[in-house]
Order: C-alpha cells, then sequence, then structure tokens
C-alpha cells in the first residue's frame, strides 16, 4: 500500500486509497485555497512528488485559477453543482501543461473544501480561454470602433470579431468563427499571409494590403494592421484591425457625385470654376471661362495651364500651387495674370478648396477664380488720381519755391538794365538761385517722372562701404565720426546700384546736419530670418518729436535751411521701387532711427 499523501482531512484509509489508485488527476483544497491532498495520478502528471505541493496556495501551482469564482459561484454553494476552470502551469521540463479541472465542493465537519478533478487539454481548447478573456477585457473597443477587428489563431481561424469586421465580410459571427483566413483569399496570396504569421512568430507586428473576398464573391481590397497575440510571453494568435481602402474607380465615382452636385452651380455662376482630381488632372471647367478669357471650354482640357498665365507669373503660381495641393482647407487668394484670346492679359483671383469624401480621402480639388481686371483698373485710376492730387501739391510748392529767386532774378535784372557795368556780386547772386532753381526741378523730375531701372546683383555691404568712403571726409570736417557693424554673411540684392547709393547718401548727410555740434553715425546690417536684409542709420542729433515727425517726408517740408524737402520722399520712392520699405523713429534727445528693409536675392 502506499504511503497517505494528505494533511489530516481525510480520516478514511478506504477512501484515501481509493482516490490514490485512480487513473485520473485529483487536487483536494480548502476554503483558503491550500493543497490539502494529491493522488498519485496528479503527482506523474505534474511531475512532481506531493511533498513539494501540500501545504501551498493552488494559485501558485496554477497562475490563473480563481478560488474566488469558486467561493462566488452560487451553483457550487447552494446547489452543490459543478464547476470548471481552465488552468496552465509550468512544469519542470520547461514546458507549458494545459488542463481542465472539474471542480466538486463538499462539506466536512463544517467546513468547505474542493476536489479539483484534472484532465489535460487539446491545443484547441488549450487557447479557449485566453482568446475568451481577450475578447471580454476588449470588449469596448470591440463595439466602438469604426474599423473591422478580429483575433485569430495560429492556424488562422477566427476567434473573436466585431459587428464591423462581420458586415464587412457579409457573414453572420457564427459563420465567421467558423472559418479560415485561407478561406476567404485567392490562392496567390497564401504565400503573403504565411508570411505575415512567420512575423507574427517572431512577436513583430505588420501591416499590408490583401485582398479578401465578400460571402457573395466580391474582392475586397482591405489594409490591414496586425499584432501579436501573447500569453506569458508566448504567440498564440494574432489580432489586427482592418480598413477597405477606396480604389481608384471608386475615387473617380465619389469625385463625379461631387462634380454632379456642383454642376449647376457651376454652370450658372460668373465665377471661374475649375474641378481638379487628386492627381491634380483638370475634370471640369466651367462654361464662365469662355465669356470671361474668350476661349471654347474645351481649349483648357487639351492645353496646359500654364499656357494660359502670363510667364513672369509662373514662378509664383506654381510655388501657391503646390503649397495649396496639401492643404486641408481652403488656400490664401493668389493674383496672376491670365491670357485672354485677343492677346490681352487680364488680372484674376484664385482661391484653392479642397473635396474629400465620406471617410477623409481626398478626392480633388475645386478652384474659384475671380476677374478682378476691372478692379485693378479702377485702382490704378485711383493712383493716378491720387498722383494728380501730390502733383498738384508740388504745384503750388513750385510756384511759392520759383517765386522767390525770379522775383530776386527780375529785380536785379532791372538793376543791370540801368548800369553799363556788370556787378560782379550780382552776378554771383543771380547764378546761385538760377542754380537752386535748377536743383528743384531735377528733383520733381526724379519724383514724378517714371524711372527705368536696370537691376543687377549687388553686395549691399560693399554699397555701403562706397557711400561711407565717399562721405568720410565730409563727416570728419562735422566732426562726425561714422561706425558699421554688419553680419559677416549677407546675401546680395537686386539693386540699381546709383539709385541705393543716392538713398544712402541722403540719409548720412541728414545724420551728418542733425549733429551740428558733432556725434557718431551708428549703420548696422543684419540678415533676418525671412531672406530679407535690415540697415539701421541712427544718429546722435537733437531727434524730433511726434509732431514734427509727421510732416518729415512731405513735399517741401523742411527744417534746414538750404533744404528743399524732397530728399525722403525721393528715398522712399526709390526703396519702394525696390521692394523694400523705409521708416523712420525719433524722440527728442535721442537723436533719429532710418530703417530699410529690403528682399534678399537668393538664388
Amino acid at each position: 500500500m502506499k504511503k497517505i499523501k494528505s494533511l489530516s482531512v481525510f480520516r478514511s484509509v478506504s477512501d484515501h486509497e481509493i482516490l490514490n489508485h485512480l487513473p485520473t488527476e485529483i487536487i483536494q483544497i480548502d476554503e483558503n485555497g491550500t493543497i490539502g491532498y494529491v493522488n498519485s495520478s496528479c503527482e506523474n502528471l505534474l511531475s512532481m512528488s506531493a511533498e513539494d505541493l501540500l501545504g501551498k496556495p493552488l494559485y501558485r501551482l496554477f497562475p490563473s485559477f480563481s478560488l474566488q469564482e469558486c467561493l462566488d459561484s452560487h451553483s457550487l454553494m447552494k446547489e452543490k453543482s459543478r464547476g470548471e476552470q481552465y488552468l496552465y502551469t509550468w512544469t519542470k521540463d520547461h514546458h507549458y501543461l494545459y488542463v481542465k479541472a472539474v471542480i466538486t465542493p463538499y462539506t466536512r465537519k463544517e467546513k468547505t473544501y474542493f476536489l479539483l478533478t484534472l484532465s489535460p487539454t487539446g491545443k484547441k481548447k488549450r487557447w479557449r480561454r485566453v482568446f475568451e478573456q481577450f475578447r471580454r477585457e476588449h470588449a469596448p473597443l470591440l463595439a466602438n470602433t469604426p474599423d473591422a477587428f478580429f483575433c485569430l489563431d495560429l492556424n488562422g481561424y477566427f476567434r473573436t470579431t466585431n459587428h464591423v469586421c462581420t458586415t464587412l465580410l457579409g457573414y453572420t459571427k457564427v459563420e465567421l468563427l467558423q472559418k479560415n483566413i485561407f478561406d476567404l483569399i485567392g490562392s496567390d496570396q497564401r504565400c503573403d499571409v504565411a508570411l505575415f504569421y512567420e512575423q507574427i512568430k517572431k512577436k513583430e507586428p505588420c501591416s499590408a494590403s490583401l485582398t479578401v473576398f465578400h460571402q457573395d464573391g466580391t474582392p475586397l481590397l482591405l489594409h490591414i494592421m496586425l499584432c501579436p497575440l501573447l500569453s506569458h510571453n508566448k504567440v498564440i494568435g494574432l489580432y489586427g484591425i482592418a480598413r477597405e481602402q477606396i480604389t481608384e474607380q471608386q475615387l473617380e465615382d465619389e469625385l463625379w457625385e461631387a462634380q454632379v452636385k456642383y454642376d449647376i452651380l457651376a454652370k450658372h455662376s460668373s465665377d471661374l470654376i475649375v474641378f481638379l482630381d487628386a492627381r491634380g488632372k483638370i475634370v471640369f471647367v466651367s462654361p464662365s471661362h469662355e465669356d470671361a478669357l474668350g476661349y471654347p471650354v474645351d481649349t483648357f482640357y487639351k492645353k496646359n495651364i500654364l499656357g494660359f498665365i502670363h510667364p513672369e507669373d509662373i514662378p509664383r503660381m506654381e510655388k501657391w500651387f503646390f503649397s495649396a495641393y496639401g492643404e486641408v482647407t481652403a488656400s490664401e487668394a493668389v493674383e496672376f495674370r491670365a491670357l485672354h484670346a485677343d492677346g490681352r492679359y487680364l488680372y484674376i483671383r484664385l482661391t484653392c478648396v479642397p473635396m474629400h469624401g465620406k471617410d477623409g480621402v481626398l478626392l480633388g480639388y475645386i478652384v474659384i477664380g475671380q476677374n478682378i481686371n476691372d478692379q485693378r483698373l479702377a485702382e490704378e485710376l485711383l493712383r493716378r488720381s491720387e498722383t494728380l492730387s501730390v502733383l498738384g501739391e508740388l504745384a503750388a510748392g513750385i510756384a511759392h519755391e520759383i517765386r522767390n529767386p525770379l522775383t530776386a532774378l527780375r529785380g536785379f535784372t532791372q538793376l543791370l538794365q540801368s548800369q553799363s557795368d556788370v556787378s560782379q556780386k550780382y552776378a554771383s547772386i543771380m547764378l546761385n538761385e538760377l542754380d537752386r532753381i535748377h536743383f528743384i526741378v531735377n528733383e520733381l523730375l526724379m519724383l514724378a517722372k517714371p524711372q527705368s531701372y536696370q537691376l543687377n546683383r549687388r553686395d549691399i555691404v560693399s554699397l555701403l562701404q562706397d557711400v561711407i568712403t565717399l562721405l568720410e571726409s565730409q563727416a570728419l570736417l562735422a566732426n562726425v565720426s561714422i561706425s558699421s557693424n554688419w553680419d559677416q554673411h549677407m546675401f546680395p540684392i537686386l539693386c540699381e546700384e546709383r539709385q541705393l547709393k543716392q538713398v544712402f547718401i541722403n540719409i548720412m548727410k541728414n545724420s551728418v546736419e542733425a549733429m551740428p555740434n558733432g556725434g557718431t553715425i551708428y549703420i548696422e546690417g543684419k540678415q533676418l530670418e525671412n531672406n530679407t536684409i535690415l540697415l539701421r542709420f541712427t544718429d546722435e542729433g537733437n531727434g524730433m518729436d511726434a509732431k514734427l515727425l509727421e510732416q518729415v517726408g512731405k513735399p517741401f517740408y523742411t527744417t534746414k535751411e538750404t533744404g528743399t524737402g524732397l530728399g525722403l520722399m525721393i528715398s522712399t520712392k526709390i526703396i519702394r521701387e525696390h521692394s523694400g520699405s523705409l521708416t523712420l523713429s525719433s524722440a527728442p534727445g535721442k537723436g533719429t532711427i532710418v530703417e530699410i528693409i529690403l528682399p534678399a536675392s537668393v538664388v
């Protein structure tokens, strides 16, 4: 007779001997889950002796064992019926052992005990509990995700799916759980799925496109993402999500549907409307193009769109379109010149609006144009009227400024008529006044007459150094020093060298004249981040208050005895023609700062 392997629970030798000789594996635990008895068959199954197990909690042997499930089960405690749990353990020979435990409660001396009858399970049943637990834990995700969710075992059988997955494939849940993934794909993709499984077994997620067949035989192109399903660091299957990929034909169908919706509006609108597909190809041109540009609508489908754009505007339009092509909202408006059928150019303002499908997929673009040629002509007339207004102010100033020297000339001429000899003193005065008239007229001509510039790439530092060298001796005579500081690497600029030097000379002469007691002119040059160059001229003069600063730049307004009040106007005009800006800031007792910003010429 074998030695009894138990604590003091079994008092009957006959009961003990019967259990000990049964071929079924049996474990007895108390209400605390402590092992009180194992039979010989159980020792052989577990490859462990009774001495290794008695007195130890069962969960140390079977980590997935739930004592609470035994205690809380109404069927176990009230009806005394059996329950079952699927358990696993790690054996001494380094293998997983999976068993089904039938749990039977009984009471002895007012204490509750449980007999666990163990039976090894096959591979299919072995993972059933794991997949079922996965399904319960991910129930909210399965129910709420807009994507198809599924779980497969290592043999390719569906173990869990959500409603989206069954709807997508056209099966009921019961039908799909009886399917294998290889039942839903063609023979040409079996190798691809096998490769997916090889990667999953390496515990590596993967993604790919896969064609599966709907229940009615329709092929579906799906984009799938797969992840390994692990249990105790062992791959037991995979789970993934799938989303149907929209084919090119579906994109064209949706684009056509959107086109039909807007067709009525487009045909009855004066705006220029163009539909582009996701690749930028023209698929619709509104009839309003024929009225605005004079071409038949078919011309726009056959000719490159760049052929209708002014050559000078093409680089800017290409940059605008490529920047608008990736946007998800309407782009900023851009203006360009479009070629009319009669050879003239019209100003058009464009806005690009993306079109998206139900799933957020880009279908194409709507380009909306407005003919603003009349508006631009009106703006040009307005500018001309403003110029005439300025010329009127200039004419009034001219009449005032020229009247005084002419009066002197007339008087001295009358005086010379009464004398036989020519006075050198009077002649000198006449010449000075005539020179003043000549200087004023020249500056007026430069201000009013359009200038034709030949722009060239020049080093801004070299231009400044030339002007500093030119004025340095004159500044030293006025006890004024010039301090310069600029960045080492500054981009060149596109400019008309003579005109830009004139601006620098005007500013620096004004600075010298603003410091009658001497001082320093500080010149700074900086390369800004937006491909522009900042030039700053700072003097140590008396400065100006806000009221005086407001008057600076008006025609013939000057604080100097020999000034004309045109120098700053001319300088500002030159800088604007170079696509730059000129600003002044000043305060009494703090000198004056002139800042010029010019675009850099970046190759």
